[in-house]
């Protein structure tokens, strides 16, 4: 898989000199472009736009929060999109709660985990990051999507933090906190036709502030109906900032190799498994150069000068 990352990544530098371009969709075709069709391939919450299809990956396995009729009918009724049946791909199988590796088959290890526009939407984020973690063949690699809050309706909200990450984890949640739901309807933006967040743009909150307030409150009191909103939201330099220091306290192995510019809303982070080495006994060497990441991706979040914008 080594060589066909590195062509990922050769794809995915060479957008930096198309634009304008519409690159949404482009990385995740530049990783379905660069994968052998017959790697062991885990895709998680696929939608509506599947990276890897069963006909062309025929060891590929797909996993969503929805089987595959309710996820037709969660895009109509719930995001307003009628989007054609065909354009869905069978789901092999339905996880809740983010621990995949518990509907899986006992042993199953992949050589390609990929998972597009999720991290955002899990409750207990550490939890979900372990399980795709043991689910990992040795030498294997973890793809990760992501939205940037900053090119999204999340702009106006602040980059979760670790110590979020690891109160989720501590408390086994299973609902957002109830913050997250205030920050998620009291400080969302409408986007313009173009899907962008523009300086020079009106800013128009989706929602007023007491209707935030109640969702508040509902939360707070474990009532309301359930919303799908960014549980978390990122940078490229908050999420890594996260997996180091999460890395770093040895709750997870998961280092991050290499990690992309944002082009459109959407940036993309190559990952894998220090196998061999407990999570709680890092290499010192590894260790003082993870520190160093950390301080870099730090500077950058608060001064600037880290992953450019396409």
């Amino acid at each position: 898989m080594k060589d066909r990352l590195q062509a990922i990544v050769d794809q995915v530098l060479a957008l930096k000199g198309s634009w304008p371009a519409p690159y949404f969709g482009m990385l995740k075709q530049a990783v379905r472009a660069n994968v052998p069709a017959d790697a062991r391939i885990l895709e998680i919450g696929p939608g509506s736009t599947p990276c890897f299809r069963h006909a062309e990956f025929p060891n590929a396995t797909l996993v969503d929060y929805f089987a595959t009729a309710e996820l037709v009918l969660h895009y109509q009724n719930d995001y307003k999109e009628n989007v054609a049946a065909e354009q869905f791909e069978t789901i092999d199988y339905v996880c809740k709660d983010g621990d995949v590796e518990a509907v899986l088959p006992p042993g199953s290890r992949f050589d390609l985990i990929f998972s597009s526009h999720n991290l955002e939407h899990q409750h207990d984020l550490l939890a979900h990051l372990r399980s795709l973690e043991r689910l990992l063949a040795p030498g294997g690699a973890l793809i990760l999507i992501a939205p940037d809050k900053r090119c999204t309706f999340d702009a106006l909200r602040l980059p979760s933090q670790t110590v979020e990450v690891l109160q989720a984890h501590l408390s086994g949640r299973r609902s957002p906190f109830a913050h997250n739901v205030f920050a998620a309807f009291a400080n969302s933006i409408v986007l313009n036709p173009v899907r962008a967040v523009r300086a020079e743009d009106p800013l128009e909150m989706t929602q007023d502030l007491k209707t935030a307030y109640l969702r508040f409150m509902e939360a707070q009191a474990g009532t309301g109906d359930f919303v799908d909103f960014h549980n978390w939201v990122f940078t490229p330099e908050s999420l890594n900032i996260i997996l180091v220091e999460l890395l770093l306290l040895g709750k997870t192995r998961l280092y991050a190799t290499w990690t992309s510019d944002t082009y459109g809303n959407e940036f993309m982070l190559m990952l894998t498994a220090l196998d061999g080495m407990p999570a709680d006994k890092l290499d010192p060497a590894i260790e003082s150069q993870l520190a160093e990441k950390r301080l870099g991706y730090y500077r950058a979040l608060t001064f600037g000068g880290g992953f450019g914008i396409y």
